[in-house]
């Protein structure tokens, strides 16, 4: 989610750039950043029962490794034929492509070997998901579960496409692949409005909506814009309430899971669904935070402020 924001705003490039070397790192063996990763992926997800009840503290002081029960537990599984996870592995992909692309542009933090490189395990990888369908379903836990894939698929293909398209004119084959599986993901999530760790649909229609121009085209790629812009418009809302996790710190303007639906809310550590700072919802938050304050830097070097810009005097 953060990387979506990357791809305009180069502030953020040095972060995103390190999760996607993480990526990079999970080929099988020592020295993952050379490996195939065709093959499959490791999935690092932790243990929830450790995170919500043996470690309430900050994660730099976390034991490292232990048993079960203990709370330095953090179980590691592979995504394999066997194993299938198309949903985890799609997402990898998208998350390679998109930082590549970032990474390909002129400034401070160009590296357009380590581009390249990413956008070749990104192909990898969603070839693999696509051979090996299926939705990952992690041993023993009940709190990130996955309803399906084809979102994640379809935000893999859809990043390529954005890809192709930036390395040469006119449509590649890839996009006509990305926009049928955008047309999977539409007609099995509609309006959908959940953007998370389950749902995708958000970040697909937001990717292929970015591209509409130069998809112009292309006989069907109209029709999927336009979906997507409806997506986006019927997704619109208010951001949740604030407050912090852990009292060490002060973690001003961090996004917590509440309230609930009926408005309610209570600050109590125990409640962790409603207390909790996840990485999801913050990501989403922080990329719509930078690109408000580079809007409002933009309207201050014209002389214009938000209420001319938003009533249309500066038009």
């Amino acid at each position: 989610m953060l990387i979506c924001s990357q791809a305009r705003d180069r502030q953020k490039v040095k972060p995103g750039g390190w999760r996607s070397d993480s990526h990079l790192q999970d080929g099988f063996g020592p020295g993952g950043i050379s490996k195939d990763l065709s093959g499959g992926l490791y999935d690092a997800g932790g243990d929830v029962d450790t995170d919500h009840n043996m470690w309430w503290g900050r994660p730099e002081q976390q034991p490292q490794g232990g048993a079960s029960g203990s709370a330095g537990y953090r179980p590691v599984y592979v995504i394999s034929s066997s194993s299938p996870g198309a949903d985890i592995t799609g997402q990898a992909a998208a998350a390679m492509a998109a930082i590549s692309l970032v990474l390909a542009k002129p400034g401070a933090w160009q590296n357009p070997g380590l581009a390249a490189d990413l956008q070749s395990r990104a192909r990898q990888l969603l070839a693999f998901a696509q051979a090996v369908p299926g939705t990952w379903k992690e041993p023993g836990s009940s709190v990130y579960k996955s309803s399906g894939y084809v979102d994640d698929i379809a935000i893999a293909n859809l990043w390529l496409c954005k890809v192709d398209l930036a390395s040469g004119s006119g449509v590649p084959a890839s996009c006509n692949s990305a926009i049928s599986s955008w047309q999977a993901s539409y007609s099995a999530n509609q309006y959908a409005v959940n953007w998370d760790w389950d749902q995708s649909q958000a970040a697909a229609a937001a990717v292929l909506f970015s591209m509409r121009s130069r998809l112009s085209s292309c006989s069907n790629c109209a029709t999927a814009a336009q979906q997507a812009q409806k997506w986006i418009q019927s997704a619109l809302s208010q951001w949740q309430d604030t407050s912090r996790k852990c009292p060490q710190n002060d973690f001003t303007g961090a996004l917590v899971g509440g309230p609930s639906n009926d408005d309610s809310y209570s600050d109590v550590r125990t409640d962790y669904i409603h207390n909790e700072v996840a990485i999801d919802y913050n990501a989403g938050f922080t990329g719509a935070l930078a690109g408000l304050q580079d809007v409002s830097v933009r309207l201050g070097k014209a002389g214009c402020s938000w209420s001319q810009y938003c009533s249309g005097e500066y038009f």
